[in-house]
């Protein structure tokens, strides 16, 4: 639930809010930082920096520029495929780059942040933000390239995030209602991704489903092999 940034053998800093440090550090935006140490005498000392925001005089009201949502991601150690896969379904402007000087963050598995190797060392000297997958799967994948998104309009989705919660609190209803003895039950329609988060749901639950219907009325339905 939150992010420790580790800054020295006995210096860490604290993000109570994992999602939105992130959308804060990739669009630029200063960070309210807890810093926690330990003094010569083996004591815990915490102290909470606020970020300092620059007033600036204008003297046109023209509304600003939004500042382009696309990401560049540096993969280490996952399925790059399932990224690219993901984004496509998503409809997010993902670019995968192969740099990290051109890269706003670094991507990795567990397994290989645990193992320290000297590519994971490279990004933190850069003070490049990483994010960790615990798994990957494609509903990890799914699930990051989401977070990353939360805070935005999400004008390329046209999903509102409440849609996604609506979606998927659907698809659990039916999962539960197909458990207790009914034959099937057809889903609203959906863009592939939130089908794809539905598809998933029936999976968990040991329930087959698939997407019937044309775009845009195209949908799921779930149901007991």
């Amino acid at each position: 639930d939150i992010m420790v940034e580790i800054q020295g053998w006995d210096r860490v800093s604290i993000h109570p809010d994992v999602g939105q440090a992130v959308d804060d550090t990739l669009r630029g935006r200063a960070l309210t930082v807890e810093t926690r140490w330990l003094d010569d005498a083996g004591e815990v000392k915490i102290e909470k920096v606020a970020p300092v925001t620059a007033t600036r005089k204008t003297t046109d009201k023209k509304p600003p520029v939004r500042e382009s949502t696309r990401q560049k991601l540096f993969l280490f150690g996952v399925n790059r495929g399932r990224f690219e896969q993901a984004s496509r379904e998503m409809q997010l402007g993902v670019d995968i780059v192969d740099s990290l000087k051109e890269a706003n963050l670094f991507v990795t598995s567990k397994s290989h942040y645990r193992r320290k190797p000297q590519k994971v060392k490279d990004a933190e000297v850069a003070n490049l933000p990483i994010y960790v997958l615990r798994s990957n799967t494609p509903s990890q994948i799914m699930q990051f390239l989401g977070s990353i998104y939360r805070s935005a309009d999400v004008p390329e989705t046209g999903e509102a995030p409440d849609s996604f919660q609506v979606a998927l609190g659907e698809a659990q209803e039916a999962v539960n209602l197909v458990k207790n003895g009914q034959g099937e039950v057809e889903l609203s329609p959906q863009s592939s991704y939130i089908r794809r988060l539905q598809h998933l749901v029936a999976e968990r639950n040991q329930l087959d489903s698939q997407s019937t219907g044309k775009e845009p009325r195209r949908r799921v339905r779930i149901y007991q092999g």
